[in-house]
This record gives C-alpha cells, sequence and structure tokens, in this order.
C-alpha cells in the first residue's frame, strides 16, 4: 500500500490541496503537524504523533514530504536523521531541508553564468557589525533577513546615515546588496527535472516587493528554453526538487538571482499558470516509490 505522509508547521492551502490530490493516487496519505510530534527515547526511538509511532506507519512503499519548518528546525534534523538510519524515502533532499532557507548557506555554492548572483553581496550577523567597511558600500542598497519570508523585513537605504539608523536596532542577521534598477522579476516553478512555467511577479502600487502576500500579481509570461533549464540545475544543485527559483532582469538587461524557495507557495502560480500543481506535485512524489 503507497503511503504520502506530509509533514509541516502548516496547514495551508498547498497542504490541503496535495492531500486532496494525493487520496485519488496513494492508498493512504496523512498531514502531520510538527507541533504535535516528539520523540520518545529508548533502546529504540519512537516518533510519537496522536495515533501512535510514526515509524511504524512507514514502510518501503511510503514517502515523507517535508514542508516549511518554520521553528522546529532542531526537531525536524532530528527526524531526518532518523529517517536516514531507517532508510525513510524523504523529499526534499537532506542538505536543503536542513538549511532552513538560510540563504548565506545555499546562495554562496550557486553559480550561473545565466542568472547570477547579485554582486556584491554581504551576508552579515548581528556580531560582526563592527566589521563592515561602509566606504565600500554603494547607495541606495538594501537589507533583507538571512531567513526571509514574503518579504518581510526588506528595507531600501538611500544613503549612509539610514543604514546606520537601521543598524542601530538589528535583531536578526540579514543580507545587504546594491539596490536593483529592476525591470521584471520572474518565478520558474521546478519539480522534480521539469520546470512548470513561469510567471512574471508584478508587486503592487508603492511595493518594492514582488510577493503575492504583499499584493504582487502573477502573470504567465514566456522566457526561452535556457532559463527553465537553468533553474532546474539550480534547484537540483541546492537538494531541492520541489522549488520555486525567482530572479530579475535589470534595466541593464543582466538576469540576477534572488533565491530558491523550497517547497513554495502555489496558490498564486496555480492560478496564473491554470495548472494543478498540487497534482503534478503529488505525482512526481508517487513516482518516487514505484
Amino acid at each position: 500500500m503507497t503511503k504520502l505522509f506530509i509533514i509541516g508547521a502548516d496547514f495551508n492551502f498547498e497542504e490541503q490541496e496535495m492531500i486532496k490530490e494525493s487520496q485519488k493516487i496513494f492508498d493512504e496519505s496523512y498531514f502531520f503537524a510538527l507541533s504535535d510530534l516528539y520523540f520518545e527515547l529508548g533502546q529504540i526511538t519512537k516518533v510519537m504523533v496522536k495515533t501512535g509511532d510514526l515509524l511504524e506507519k512507514i514502510d518501503n512503499e511510503s514517502i515523507v514530504y517535508v514542508r516549511r519548518t518554520r521553528d522546529y528546525q532542531s526537531k525536524i534534523v532530528a527526524l531526518l536523521n532518523l529517517f536516514k538510519k531507517r532508510n525513510v524515502k524523504f523529499s526534499d533532499f537532506y542538505e536543503a531541508i536542513v538549511s532552513n532557507l538560510d540563504k548565506s548557506i545555499f546562495l554562496p555554492s550557486l553559480e550561473s553564468k545565466l542568472i547570477s548572483n547579485v554582486s556584491p553581496t554581504h551576508f552579515l550577523r548581528r556580531h560582526e557589525l563592527a566589521s563592515i567597511d561602509f566606504g565600500q558600500l554603494k547607495f541606495p542598497c538594501v537589507t533583507k533577513p538571512i531567513f526571509g519570508r514574503h518579504g518581510n523585513g526588506f528595507m531600501k537605504h538611500d544613503s549612509l546615515s539610514a543604514l546606520k539608523k537601521f543598524l542601530q536596532n538589528i535583531d536578526h542577521d540579514f543580507i545587504l546588496h546594491p539596490f536593483l534598477d529592476i525591470e521584471a522579476e520572474y518565478r520558474i516553478f521546478v519539480v522534480g527535472d521539469t520546470s512548470l512555467g513561469c510567471v512574471r511577479k508584478i508587486p503592487a502600487k508603492n511595493s518594492l516587493v514582488a510577493n503575492s502576500h504583499a499584493g504582487a500579481k502573477f502573470e504567465k509570461t514566456l522566457l526561452p528554453l535556457k532559463f527553465h533549464k537553468e533553474s532546474i540545475r539550480l534547484c537540483q544543485e541546492s537538494g531541492v526538487e520541489i522549488g520555486g527559483l525567482d530572479f530579475v532582469r535589470t534595466k541593464q538587461g543582466e538576469y540576477l538571482l534572488l533565491e530558491i524557495n523550497r517547497c513554495p507557495e502555489f496558490r498564486a502560480f496555480t492560478v496564473a499558470m491554470k495548472k494543478n500543481v498540487a497534482k503534478i506535485i503529488v505525482k512526481y512524489l508517487r513516482s518516487k516509490v514505484l
């Protein structure tokens, strides 16, 4: 009997749609919230959920899809270590999940001539602020949290004095790079070795953030095949099987990488592309247990 287990911190549109679609092609499907999961230690470790030991339910015809972990990162790392020991199939790959969307971990290793990293980019920890060489910075510049979500915390700084004022009250690690003169922002959605297409992300009026939660519109658009192939390659390099690659085209004609979203939200993409993204993801996961 084939089984799909979705584990994550949230049970939102994406998780609900995947459970609905999985009931059509898996024999059994479950969602378990990380908040309800705990370890029972002994000679053999048990992973306890409301219905008993999760590990007793998982067999060689099962796959676990790890969604967003939020504040439960140490719990998911411990769980994945157990999964590896017990030969449990899971997605994404280990290195992508344990990095927990930390851009300072995965962005430096991504190299592309087609969709380059923004240069210069600085990853700054709170305890490293004294080492900033302000004389080397270009303005305007932007700061954003290393652990970003929905564009929260994105700030533009037009001058050195504005940046220094911001740094006086900083309470998180952050990324600093030049402000980009953006002509268009894109997302290519990748599942395995397939691109589901590309959308253009159009920010809401007076917003610098092209995120659907900030009011951005997603519109289907066409880009040359090379961008889709490169997006697949970059996701695979990052250990991301199901992801959204966000990048921009500047007014100078450069294509620059913003980030790769592991297990991205896909309601807006589904509407724009008129594709059942949940169904495609579930079919991909089903193929991994054949």
